[in-house]
């Protein structure tokens, strides 16, 4: 006897189970929107890494760090080179998005220059490790288990989203971009140290040209911090230059038709400033690949 009533009692919680999983799965298959930002950096990282590795095939693909995170997919969403997944990853550079991208060139690939000497490091590890894991796997078949799915990162998504829609200026503390342009490192010298990182940078991209893919470099806006960019800009002027890469200079070209550049730390875009800059870039894109008889 008790061990059937356990029996039925197990059945039940299960049963019980099996509803819930099915009410909250109707229930954000329903939203309008899936979650793009994340409480934490890593949420935010396996949102973008899901939904570039679960989703269809994107016609273009940002990749670089979180200042390129910052450039939201649902920013690209009205402009000409949507569908566009972003893999801007938080704490790491172009590296870990050009590894995905490889093993699934999409037609366009825009690669972000500022932190384009970030070596591979213990966040590129762990993402690693995450993607080759069961939940990871599992939330493939199973879509209430993703990244955007996760109710803190829904709430969290809305709240910020809502918030910063009604702010028609950045909060006083910002750091606003004054007017001016930054000029790109005269071609020089490599380092001796970044000899491995530009070897690997320059076969990656040749690889994914002969495959197919539009590949351009871009230069995004930074603030009065903007002296972190210098290895990067310094590296990838030296690949621009080896294999004659197309090349966008986004805080100039925002500058030049007097778009104001706003950050929250010296870094990093903010939301309306990200929104004005994806816009842009994707009109410059879409104007490269004009040019040179790329329809979209």
């Amino acid at each position: 006897m008790r061990n059937s009533a356990r029996n039925v009692q197990a059945r039940r919680i299960l049963l019980s189970t099996a509803c819930v999983l099915l009410a909250f799965t109707i229930f954000v298959w329903a939203l309008p929107t899936r979650a793009e930002l994340a409480e934490i950096n890593y949420h935010a990282n396996v949102i973008r890494l899901q939904a570039f590795l679960f989703g269809p095939r994107p016609k273009a693909v940002l990749v670089g760090s979180s200042i390129s995170g910052r450039m939201l997919q649902s920013y690209f969403e009205a402009t000409a080179i949507r569908p566009l997944a972003n893999l801007g990853i938080d704490g790491s550079g172009p590296v870990f998005g050009l590894e995905l991208v490889s093993n699934r060139p999409p037609p366009t690939i825009i690669v972000e220059a500022n932190r384009f000497s970030t070596a591979p490091d213990s966040n590129d590890a762990m993402l690693h490790e995450a993607i080759d894991g069961p939940w990871f796997r599992a939330a493939r078949l199973l879509p209430f288990l993703r990244a955007d799915c996760r109710p803190s990162s829904l709430l969290y998504s809305w709240a910020k989203l809502h918030r910063d829609s009604r702010k028609a200026t950045p909060q006083r503390n910002a750091a606003t971009q004054e007017t001016g342009y930054n000029v790109w490192p005269s071609p020089a010298q490599t380092p001796v140290e970044m000899e491995p990182l530009k070897k690997w940078m320059s076969e990656t991209l040749r690889a994914l040209r002969e495959k197919g893919s539009y590949v351009v470099i871009v230069r995004l806006p930074t603030g009065y911090r903007r002296g972190l960019d210098a290895e990067g800009l310094l590296l990838a002027s030296a690949v621009i230059r080896d294999l004659e890469l197309p090349v966008i200079d986004l805080e100039s070209e925002c500058l030049s038709r007097g778009h104001r550049l706003e950050f929250t730390d010296g870094i990093h875009m903010t939301p309306a400033s990200a929104r004005q800059s994806s816009q842009l870039l994707a009109e410059l894109v879409e104007k490269q690949l004009s040019s040179i008889g790329i329809g979209l």
